[in-house]
């Protein structure tokens, strides 16, 4: 019985612990608002190929240099809106690359952009650094 206990609170825990930390959707990662991390992030070097918005998700294909090390991506969105019809924000990918080979990496990567709904009521200009077009997300 106290084996069956044992079992059933670390079944809990372990659940408990991925519902909490899990940040990710069918798009992948959400988007992160934070003023702190849109201006501090890593900003390794890549190049955009591609960006295009399917429902909620946000469609990323970019080039890097790279092939045989840790990298990790955050798409971060500042926390300010541009006041204009439809409203405007500032978005930015960050790349943090500990990768020293110099492969030329083509990547998809997708992430979730529901977390800025909040923010406006039913669509925003999305400004991407480094993208040259502003891109209309609707909602």
């Amino acid at each position: 019985m106290r084996y069956c206990i044992t079992i059933i609170l670390l079944l809990g825990l372990a659940t408990s612990c991925d519902s909490v930390n899990s940040k990710q959707s069918e798009c992948g990662e959400e988007i992160l608002v934070d003023n702190n991390l849109f201006t501090n992030a890593p900003n390794d070097s890549f190049d955009f190929i591609n960006v295009e918005i399917i429902q909620n998700c946000l469609k990323l294909t970019i080039e890097y240099g790279g092939g045989c090390g840790d990298i990790e991506f955050k798409l971060i969105s500042s926390e300010m809106v541009m006041e204009s019809y439809p409203p405007q924000i500032n978005i930015r990918l960050s790349l943090k690359d500990e990768d020293d080979c110099k492969a030329n990496i083509k990547k998809e990567i997708s992430f979730d952009l529901t977390p800025i709904n909040k923010l406006v009521n039913d669509q925003i200009i999305l400004n991407i650094k480094n993208w040259d077009e502003s891109i209309l997300y609707r909602f």
